[in-house]
């Protein structure tokens, strides 16, 4: 497991700095990133047919307000779960409610700062409150948790070439009305 040199901070995943100091680590050869799949929540119900195994099915059927309903219930009862708030974050998202989507991704980060589907709903989330540079920097710490995330990849991308987009928009707008004011001027 790596170890920083300098505060001896121990890490439980791959990193490239300590978050503590902000110094480079050495990655050691046996240290292996995590991925999200390799991160178990240990509050998840076990029970069959509990709220979360039917909020799930509710969700893949598309029908994300009986859906929420669930995982509000599940909630209840698992409140350390990353992973339902996840779900939860997630479901919110869907019925486009981007506010209480986001806090149910910081609250599932709080519980797990190293989840990286946590950080990929707080990003869709942002997204949805055009609030992008947060977006981005949250799309970043998902590919650094989970470099493989494509879907990370897309929304970043999009998330940029919008903002490429807008910011010649904006020129074109600032030359139209300087080369106007010189017309009016003539």
């Amino acid at each position: 497991m790596p170890v920083c040199n300098k505060c001896g901070t121990n890490y439980s995943f791959w990193k490239k700095a300590c978050p503590n100091c902000a110094k480079e680590i050495e990655v050691l050869s046996s240290a292996t990133p995590v991925q999200s799949a390799e991160i178990q929540d240990t509050y998840l119900p076990q029970d069959p047919g509990n709220s979360y195994e039917q909020g799930m099915q509710l969700f893949q059927q598309e029908q994300y307000s009986e859906a929420l309903a669930c995982f509000q219930q599940a909630l209840r009862q698992y409140t350390q779960s990353f992973t339902i708030w996840t779900i939860y974050s997630r479901t919110l998202i869907k019925l486009e409610q981007f506010q209480e989507g986001l806090r149910a991704a910081e609250q599932a980060l709080a519980l797990n700062p190293n989840f990286a589907e946590a950080w990929f709903r707080k990003a869709y989330a942002l997204d949805g409150l055009k609030r992008h540079r947060e977006a981005i920097a949250a799309l970043d710490k998902t590919l650094l948790l989970n470099p493989g995330n494509t879907y990370a990849r897309y929304l970043k991308g999009r998330i940029c070439s919008a903002s490429k987009n807008i910011r010649k928009l904006w020129q074109n707008i600032t030359l139209y009305c300087k080369w106007n004011q010189t017309l009016q001027n003539f």
